[in-house]
């Protein structure tokens, strides 16, 4: 009848509010807050490798923000956006300005797998309300700072080899509250494996000197 049809509607647009675009608003905050029931888009980019960077320029382009550089850069902002992550996860700002063009490459990479691992993780622990997630993108098709995990000349970056674990059968992942500190993807892992074996973790810092 109308009124079922009308309810039938309402809620198919509900629905569709709960598939979210999040490119280029990747932080592991939003994820927590944001995770609707599929995600349709999101993503953190990287450099290429360097290989692939060496291909396409000069040695006196291989600096960060040379003209070749940008140029192979299409984002708005693009640059702009990884440094603000990278400070805002892994280096201070005056580290940031003093790095080379191939550090800045590898540190770009640990940060997208870093993004990528752990919004993943938070997006599968928000199961059954989260039941899928799309990350944006595989590959390029030119050599470019971007948002795949695979680079033109089929490099895998950092990312992929995560990506390939992260969507994996099962998962375990840290939380930031105190009565649940884990999560467990399927949810009924835990019951699963607790006649099993006991599941012991060691918090290990790591510290670099200079």
């Amino acid at each position: 009848d109308d009124a079922t049809n009308t309810a039938i509607a309402n809620a198919i647009t509900n629905k569709k509010k709960e598939v979210k675009s999040l490119i280029d608003q990747t932080h592991l905050g939003i994820f927590e807050n944001k995770t609707g029931r599929f995600i349709s888009e999101y993503g953190m980019q990287a450099l290429p490798n360097w290989s692939t960077i060496k291909n396409f320029t000069y040695s006196s382009d291989r600096y960060i923000r040379s003209t070749v550089l940008e140029t192979h850069q299409k984002a708005t902002d693009g640059f702009k956006k990884i440094n603000h992550y990278l400070i805002r996860y892994f280096i201070d700002s005056v580290k940031l300005n003093t790095l080379n063009l191939e550090d800045y490459v590898y540190l770009s990479q640990c940060m997208q797998y870093y993004i990528l691992k752990n919004s993943i993780a938070v997006q599968r622990s928000k199961a059954p309300t989260n039941m899928g997630t799309l990350l944006w993108q595989l590959n390029d098709c030119w050599p470019v700072t971007s948002w795949s995990s695979i680079d033109y000349f089929n490099n895998w970056k950092a990312a992929h080899y995560m990506v390939k674990r992260s969507y994996g059968e099962t998962i375990i992942s840290f939380n930031k509250t105190d009565s649940m500190p884990l999560s467990f993807f399927p949810p009924n892992l835990l019951t699963r494996i607790r006649n099993f074996f006991l599941l012991g973790i060691k918090m290990v810092a790591f510290f670099r000197s200079g």
